[in-house]
């Protein structure tokens, strides 16, 4: 161990696993010099390291910290937001550990009450704090910086919520098939309910496409097998095509992963979000961010041209509902509404791969004896009226077969 050297103190402090047994004066080591010191091999005293922030706060400073390039270039990247010196993951790990207001406070009254001795630093958490504040806006740069790192993702992300649920409920209204699957199921329904008031509906409420599954028939089946199976005799081959790529069930099960309302929420707080920035920075005119006032002009306009078609979805969704009949006093999100859809769906496809199944053992039989040979048999096709020829009998007392 000759020529090594660190701070003991400060390493027991930070991970011993028991508190560090002192002696009776808190001020001094074993050797009557003040704590923090610890010799250097030449016989000289290091300096006495300062601290402000609570010991979890520097923890997460030293982990963060241990990730970043040296703190010159850190905090210069911070002061031109290059993208050179910090990666998007270096950035997030920055505005996950801005100093929250508190803690800004306690450190400028450190800067501004204590007065490091002549053999007194700031520790590297602190000494980092101090330099991060020092920055001008320190805190708007690095939120900025972020914000323009996940635009593209969050936009993306927002744009294909607003395109799915809309091209889902035009789909949805537009579809014979939809309309034919709706048009039978009125029609068994009112023919099951028929004397009553209800067996003369003419339409019924949505939630009722999740308990055509759940009506069990007194022999096989559910009322949506008897529905798809009356709909795949009157249009064969019809209900498949709900199944294909880009069509009904597909664009349905797209939209109900999102919730239109939760993303236009989304969208408004990052519309206030890149304003708050726009704000600031002109107000202050960063000659260094220049490029990036005007990329965030940009993407502020990519918002609002957002926000225009997130608006007229609203009235859309409303009309979507009012035409199948939903109680506009319990309305649906939009991931409820095609979640339903998604569900009936489902059902459908269970329902027509079961009505499949059942058909090609049957289908098998008639390809069998419908098979025609090449030729004719004296005018007459094979096995119209031909004898059926059978085998000699085999001879009594004989255990092979024919002789």
């Amino acid at each position: 161990q000759q020529g090594i050297d660190f701070d003991k103190d400060q390493l027991e402090e930070l991970f011993a696993n028991a508190p560090r047994k002192t002696n009776a004066s808190a001020e001094t080591n074993a050797k009557g010099a003040p704590r923090g010191y610890s010799p250097s091999p030449d016989g000289r005293q290091k300096a006495v390291r300062r601290q402000f922030l609570d010991e979890q706060r520097r923890r997460q400073l030293w982990c963060m910290l241990a990730l970043m390039p040296e703190p010159r270039l850190l905090l210069e990247a911070i002061r031109i937001l290059n993208d050179k010196v910090l990666g998007p993951e270096n950035v997030d790990l920055l505005v996950a550990n801005l100093p929250g207001q508190a803690e800004e406070e306690i450190a400028r009254a450190a800067i501004r009450d204590i007065q490091l001795g002549e053999n007194e630093v700031w520790d590297t958490p602190e000494d980092y704090t101090n330099k991060l504040l020092a920055v001008p806006n320190y805190a708007v740069r690095i939120k900025l910086w972020g914000f323009l790192n996940s635009f593209e993702s969050t936009f993306s992300r927002l744009a294909i919520a607003e395109s799915d649920s809309r091209a889902a409920g035009d789909l949805l209204q537009s579809s014979s098939r939809v309309e034919k699957l709706l048009g039978v199921t009125l029609y068994v329904g009112n023919y099951l309910n028929g004397g009553t008031v209800r067996g003369r509906a003419d339409g019924f409420d949505i939630d009722t496409l999740a308990k055509l599954q759940e009506l069990k028939a007194t022999r096989q089946g559910t009322l949506l097998d008897f529905i798809v199976g009356h709909v795949e005799r009157d249009c064969p081959g019809m209900l498949r095509e709900l199944f294909a790529s880009g069509a009904e069930s597909c664009s349905v099960h797209r939209a109900r992963r999102h919730k239109m309302s939760d993303a236009s929420d989304e969208l408004a707080s990052l519309i206030a979000q890149a304003e708050s920035y726009q704000k600031v920075l002109d107000s202050q005119a960063f000659e260094e961010l220049a490029d990036r006032t005007r990329k965030l002009s940009m993407r502020l306009q990519q918002l609002y041209e957002l926000r225009e078609t997130f608006n007229s979805w609203g009235p859309r969704y409303s009309a979507l509902c009012s035409w199948f009949r939903m109680d506009p006093n319990k309305p649906r999100s939009t991931d409820e509404f095609f979640g339903l859809w998604a569900s009936f769906f489902d059902g459908v496809k269970r329902a027509l791969e079961a009505l499949e199944q059942r058909r090609q053992p049957r289908a098998a039989l008639r390809r069998v004896f419908s098979a025609q040979p090449s030729g004719q048999d004296n005018g007459r096709p094979w096995g119209s009226s031909l004898p059926l020829r059978l085998p000699p009998p085999a001879r009594r007392g004989h255990r092979g077969g024919p002789l």
